[in-house]
């Protein structure tokens, strides 16, 4: 990560059987900020305070069977005047469709707010803000699809963040708020595992 870097955050969502167990930067274990499971989906964001300006390993240790997974790692730039998360929420969702929103107020000025979806059935998805990753493929037997999108927020306030699918299934969708200064350095799809 770059030096400026304040904060990472990652964002995991999952089908199966398997939670989230633990997740590091460099060996040290990352806190969370929110960790949402209903049914067979799960939705986490977990974060890292002030890593070091070296490249290093971000690890994930699930527990029990999981069939697939999609993960987004954000590197947040400068410095944190609100350190961790100022804010979070998650929803799950049974037998909903088209354009459902998750609400989030963050307290303070200036946050990134991050967001984790998953739905189950129909893999057809759309985000509203920036998309990090929307895996129309499905991420399970031709199912399941799984999105990340963030939005920088100048000023303190309600804030809506959206995802649309076509058809009714049921779905999970956890929102986290941040406050560096308020660019992110990178936003990628570090890798998807795809288990039979």
């Amino acid at each position: 990560c770059p030096v400026e870097t304040s904060l990472i955050a990652v964002v995991i969502s999952i089908i199966g059987g398997g939670t989230v167990s633990r997740v590091t930067y460099n060996g040290e274990g990352l806190d969370t900020a929110i960790q949402e499971r209903n049914s067979d989906r799960e939705c986490s964001i977990f974060y890292y305070q002030n890593p070091d300006g070296n490249t290093e390993d971000v690890e994930i240790e699930i527990s029990g069977e999981t069939y697939g997974r999609k993960v987004a790692v954000y590197a947040l730039a400068g410095t944190l005047t609100t350190p961790g998360v100022v804010d979070s929420t998650a929803v799950y969702n049974f037998d909903v469709s088209e354009g459902n929103g998750l609400e989030i107020t963050p307290t303070v000025d200036g946050c990134i707010i991050l967001d984790g979806f998953i739905v189950g059935q129909s893999a057809d998805i759309i985000g509203f803000e920036t998309v990090v990753y929307d895996d129309n493929t499905g991420i399970y037997n031709g199912g399941c699809g799984a999105g990340s999108q963030y939005f920088i927020q100048t000023t303190a306030a309600t804030k809506e963040m959206a995802w649309s699918w076509s058809g009714e299934s049921e779905a999970v969708h956890s929102l986290a708020a941040f406050q560096p200064e308020p660019e992110p350095v990178t936003n990628t799809n570090q890798f998807f595992l795809f288990f039979n």
